[in-house]
């Protein structure tokens, strides 16, 4: 079978691209346009806001275009095939040859916007987006826009400004003082000067070091004393990351909180706030101690950094509400808004901050008054201070923003429907904020880029969302099922529902685990440890009387009509045995929506349970899902297949209590390391040592002799949670952390590490990326490392296009490369440079007979390594529950596919595909 030329989504008719997209052929439609990108490093995250945005708005009365500003400050259009890329630098490059297509600068961008009649909504973070320039261009063009005016977003954005404003105008700051370039780089004596005024210890005292002007964390550092402080600062100038350096004192008895604002055209209405919990263990605790040495490098975990803000791990817990009691929530709420006017921020705006204890040193009153305690922000348990303004809010689908606006009954769709009208209104542009009635029900049914809320229909398929459960990848579970769940309600004829798999402790026996039927803002947290809080909190819910005074305020404001029928669903969280679910689930003639990865949810056990029920489900039968599951089996399984091209090389599989006999003999640790070698083959390049039943990057490493062996097994038995850089002694090539399994795992795989080709993303001066590939004169190997969604039914899957996996830092692909948000680089299709449509049409063949071969049905996703010449293939692994978080890899490779299929069709077609057991 050729499956080049198979035809994976059959029933898919052609997508429309994003500059098509409308809700009306009406010639009266506003047209918005979403900006993203830019030269900033958090381009990424932008790329993700977008995305949502564009996933989420919907409504009538508008159409909806998308441009990418590139780090040259070139503005291209863009469509499905991109936006759903993890990071620009998956597409960046491909845009070279059509540089001269592109939108030459923001001032040309803002004159086509103009010529256009369109309405901009600025989806860019940090410089550039948020610092004023890109309002400037668009208010010297006369382009309306979302969000604030260029001379106040620069206020506000500035950190030391906004500081000194609020300090002015009496509210508490933490003290900080601003350092700029200087000839010498040398701010020694100021910082001292500083230092003494605030009565800090000049060597062992800690402070904050920032860019003035940035965001996401992206430079923060912890420094202890003034020459860390000064040294960090000259890092900071030399880098280029900004001009104006911050160094703050450290909040180290506060508590983090962010507040979401919405202006409206009377007065701004802060939302609920969310405390952020940062939870430092011992290995990453912050020390109060005055020891020197290696406590400096742990230091740097103990805030809310880039990696703690956009991985999803339990090494911070978010809180909304936050914990603080009502009355501090109220003071909260209530400066929040006067900062909001006082700045004067529009349409909305993230406002960050720390909860202080009262009489802490670190806050600095401005007025005589304030300072004895005469003040108004006081309460009885503490101070908020307000230190960080985002007039650009994160729109990740569980972002801040969602989250806290799920908490009065908002959805994704009414939030942004309110910001946009809200930018509407205040440029006397018509628009309506309801979708009527009529609209609902002559909207028929299109499978165009984005989908338009419909009129549900009667005699619906129920569809429940499972995800969640206890393994090491329960998080990416919760990202992908929040995915999927929001997906699939745009489609009329489905009646999609959340569930979470509650986590069990080991040896718990599955058919007495729970499931959780889930409210919507119970889905839209960071970790299934917060998803199951809220759940029985909502057990019984009663709404506070925050929330009953933020809704009575908008409804007063007239800003609440549309959510009136959100469409949230249930309120109130409801628990059952995953077998009394599974009944259910086949009486209702229910598709149960497999996204638990790893453990029960991969490894057969809960489809045979759905089987034995007789519930249908997505993906593979028992079988084949235990199989699959099991990486040494897998390899077994496909080693007669060399012959066709499907190659394999020599595992062992190592018992983890061999692991723990030679933690008491490190003299024999050597000999172990040779026998490994002697067992797997040669072993030129290290061995690379990994859980055999794991996924998501868990406990992968690359050991490069017995030392690193040793290094390893001591974390895995010590219950360490990371590998930090430097940990493997062997192991140079450690760049990055490597996550560990919280629970020891049975068995472990070793097996010889394989070199690919070097293939890297580049960036020349004028910031134009491009994609490098070894020349073959000079590689060592021809083999990359690659990835590709299978789909079909049982014995006749199809292979959809391989996308190129780029290892940024390090050995092999990090937790961040795969899951953190804009990090990884993921190629698809691959570039013709690479490897030739021929040979890629021969190594699509071998993996669909790779996937035939281990009974794969409905959708899956496997990892190889493919040879760039020949076609050749090396399994890696199957993945039958693959991640479906909204970049994943087969989203971008449905996309290359003919006929294309976005990511709500391709998630339909599952549902068609599922393994039908009534």
């Amino acid at each position: 079978m050729d499956v080049s030329k198979a035809k994976c989504f059959d029933d898919v008719p052609k997508l429309k691209s994003a500059a098509t997209r409308s809700s009306s052929d009406d010639d009266t439609l506003v047209r918005v346009a979403v900006l993203c990108g830019g030269p900033s490093a958090e381009r990424g995250v932008s790329l993700n806001s977008a995305r949502s945005i564009l996933d989420n708005l919907h409504g009538s009365g508008f159409t909806v275009d998308c441009y990418y500003i590139d780090q040259g400050l070139r503005a291209f259009p863009i469509n499905a095939r991109q936006i759903y890329c993890n990071t620009p630098s998956d597409f960046d490059f491909k845009l070279r040859g059509k540089r001269r297509e592109g939108i030459r600068d923001p001032v040309a961008l803002a004159s086509r916007l103009r010529a256009q009649g369109a309405i901009a909504f600025p989806a860019l973070h940090g410089a550039f987006g948020e610092d004023g320039v890109l309002q400037n261009a668009l208010e010297e063009a006369g382009v309306p826009f979302v969000g604030t005016d260029a001379m106040h977003a620069c206020r506000a954005f500035d950190k030391f400004t906004c500081s000194r404003t609020l300090a002015a105008e009496g509210f508490p700051t933490l003290s900080m003082t601003l350092l700029e370039p200087s000839s010498n780089m040398d701010y020694h004596a100021t910082l001292l000067r500083w230092f003494a005024t605030c009565n800090l210890d000049p060597e062992f005292d800690y402070v904050v070091v920032k860019p003035a002007r940035g965001g996401s964390s992206i430079g923060v550092s912890i420094a202890r004393g003034v020459v860390q402080a000064s040294d960090l600062a000259s890092k900071l100038f030399t880098s280029g990351t900004d001009s104006r350096v911050v160094v703050e004192r450290y909040a180290g008895s506060g508590v983090e909180f962010t507040i979401t604002v919405l202006g409206t055209t009377n007065e701004p209405v802060p939302l609920i706030p969310t405390e952020i919990e940062i939870l430092a263990d011992v290995e990453k605790g912050l020390k109060t101690s005055r020891k020197v040495g290696p406590a400096a490098r742990l230091e740097q975990f103990n805030f809310f950094d880039f990696r703690r803000k956009y991985l999803p791990t339990m090494h911070v817990v978010y809180h909304t509400p936050a914990r603080f009691g009502t009355g501090a929530i109220d003071k909260i709420r209530r400066n929040a808004a006067s900062i909001f006017k006082l700045l004067g921020l529009r349409d909305y705006a993230r406002l960050d901050g720390f909860f202080m204890p009262n009489g802490d040193v670190a806050v600095q009153w401005c007025k005589e008054e304030l300072v004895l305690g005469d003040s108004e922000s006081l309460t009885t348990d503490g101070v908020p201070v307000f230190t960080d303004v985002n007039v650009v809010c994160g729109m990740e689908q569980s972002s801040f923003l969602f989250q806290q606006a799920a908490e009065i009954g908002m959805t994704h769709s009414a939030v942004l429907r309110h910001v946009l009208c809200s930018a509407c209104h205040r440029s006397n542009i018509p628009i309506r904020m309801q979708i009527s009635e009529k609209e609902r029900k002559s909207n028929a049914e299109t499978l165009t880029f984005y989908q338009q809320p419909q009129l549900k229909t009667e005699n619906r398929v129920k569809v429940y969302v499972l995800f969640g459960g206890g393994t090491s990848e329960r998080q990416v579970s919760l990202m992908s099922g929040t995915n999927v769940w929001l997906r699939l309600r745009e489609y009329p004829e489905y009646d999609v529902e959340p569930l979470l798999l509650e986590p069990t402790p080991i040896g718990c026996q599955l058919d007495k685990t729970y499931v959780w039927h889930l409210p919507y803002a119970a889905v839209l947290r960071h970790t299934v440890e917060e998803v199951l809080a809220v759940a029985k909190r909502t057990q019984n819910p009663t709404p506070g009387a925050c929330a009953r005074a933020i809704i009575l305020l908008l409804r007063t404001y007239g800003w609440l009509d549309d959510v009136e029928d959100s469409g949230t669903g249930i309120t109130t969280a409801v628990r059952e045995t995953i077998s009394e679910f599974a009944a259910t689930a086949a009486a209702e003639k229910a598709i149960i929506f497999n996204a638990v990865h790893g453990g029960c949810g991969e490894d057969g056990t809960l489809q045979a349970l759905f089987t034995e029920a007789r519930a249908s489900y997505t993906g593979s039968g028992p079988a084949s899902s235990r199989l699959c599951f099991d990486k040494a089996a897998t390899g077994g399984e496909l080693k007669p297949l060399s012959y066709f091209g499907i190659l394999s090389y020599n595992r062992l599989l190592v018992s983890s209590r061999v692991l723990e006999v030679f933690l008491g003999q490190t003299s024999i640790v050597a000999t172990i390391w040779d026998a490994f070698v002697a067992t797997v083959g040669p072993a030129p390049f290290g061995l690379c040592i990994k859980p055999n039943s794991d996924g998501c990057s868990t406990g992968v490493a690359r050991l490069k002799g017995s030392d690193d062996l040793l290094a390893y097994a001591t974390a895995i038995f010590n219950h360490q949670s990371h590998l930090h850089p430097g940990d493997l002694p062997m192991a140079s090539g450690i760049a990055h952390i490597i996550e560990l399994p919280e629970e020891i795992p049975s068995n472990f795989l070793v097996e010889p590490f394989i070199p690919t080709a070097t293939v890297c993303i580049t960036r020349c001066r004028s910031g134009i990326e491009e994609l490098y590939f070894e020349d073959v004169a000079f590689s060592t190997t021809r083999w990359i490392e690659v990835t590709v969604g299978v789909v079909g039914t049982k014995g006749h899957t199809a292979a959809l296009h391989p996308s190129l996996t780029i290892v940024g830092h390090g050995d092999v692909l990090s937790l961040e490369e795969k899951f953190q948000a804009g990090t990884g680089v993921n190629i698809t299709p691959l570039p013709a440079t690479i490897a030739s449509a021929e040979v890629l049409s021969a190594a699509r063949t071998r993996i669909a007979f790779a996937a035939n071969a281990l009974d794969i049905e409905g959708f899956a996703r496997i990892d190889l390594f493919l040879h760039v010449d020949t076609g050749d293939v090396m399994i890696v692994e199957a993945n039958t529950v693959p991640g479906l978080t909204p970049s994943t890899v087969l989203f971008h490779q449905a996309l290359a596919t003919n006929p294309r299929a976005n990511p709500a069709a391709f998630l339909k077609h599952a549902i068609k595909l599922a393994h039908k057991c009534s």
